[in-house]
């Protein structure tokens, strides 16, 4: 595997170049040497075609190629429609751009990618949109590439699984990654909605436990045996969830629910 360094070799000359990061849940979009993504969304296409792939569903697994033979329905045709579109709407709606005017950088996990994702991904770009320039790169590889470091490593949560990666000058040590399947955020927002019905608190649906999540819960601090005790954080009694409700998040919950996963 190339180092990330050398994928600006041939994208680094373009005007723009546009990166999009595919995670099982939330894509992130965004331009080359911005701060921070242009915008991040919910996919239910992704989740679909990962789904499909747990399940076996025939027509997600299966052939890498398009054919008379395979028809509409098959693989590399459902691949091709799901990415397509969702493509679509990353250039002309959210970023407004051309795409014969650009050069994209894909982010993915590398090691569990499977090669129709690929091969879409390619074929759309290039036979359809008719990008510049295209480049795949290992999430991994480019989280620590935005540190400034070639070296280091990387612990990446995602949506049901942890992947904790070693990076050697730009290059990830094969032998020295693992996954860890079953604990990721969607492991913190069961542990959210389940103490918060223990504490009585109005149950709420998937959206507004995100949004709780990100706005209201934190990891304590270690205590210190030889100072003071931290003091308990405050219950937040009028949170406005997405849906218009106000529920009351306890001090208990916001302080502990992140914390029982580390």
């Amino acid at each position: 595997m190339a180092s990330l360094s050398s994928y600006s070799g041939n994208l680094s000359s373009e005007r723009l170049v546009v990166c999009i990061d595919f995670g099982r849940t939330y894509v992130k979009v965004g331009y080359a040497g911005e701060g921070a993504p242009r915008k991040i969304f919910k996919s239910s296409i992704i989740e679909y075609l990962y789904k499909g792939i747990e399940t076996m569903d025939p027509t997600v697994v299966g052939g890498y190629t398009a054919s008379e033979e395979q028809g509409e329905n098959r693989p590399y045709s459902t691949w091709c429609n799901a990415l397509g579109s969702l493509f679509r709407r990353i250039f002309f709606e959210i970023l407004h751009c051309k795409p014969k005017e650009v050069g994209v950088i894909i982010c993915e996990q590398a090691d569990t990618s499977p090669i129709i994702f690929r091969r879409a991904c390619a074929h759309i770009l290039f036979n359809m949109l008719e990008v510049r320039a295209l480049r795949f790169a290992d999430t991994a590889v480019a989280a620590l590439y935005t540190t400034g470091s070639a070296t280091g490593m990387v612990v990446d949560i995602g949506a049901c699984e942890t992947r904790v990666s070693t990076i050697v000058e730009g290059v990830q040590i094969g032998n020295a990654r693992f996954n860890v399947h079953g604990l990721g955020a969607e492991n913190v927002l069961d542990e959210l909605s389940r103490e918060m019905e223990e504490e009585g608190a109005m149950q709420a649906n998937r959206d507004d436990l995100e949004e709780m999540l990100v706005q209201t819960c934190f990891v304590p601090p270690r205590e210190d045996p030889s100072g003071p005790a931290p003091g308990r954080a405050k219950d937040i009694t009028d949170y406005l969830t997405v849906h218009g409700n106000r529920v009351t998040v306890p001090g208990k919950v916001r302080s502990s629910v992140i914390a029982n996963v580390f």
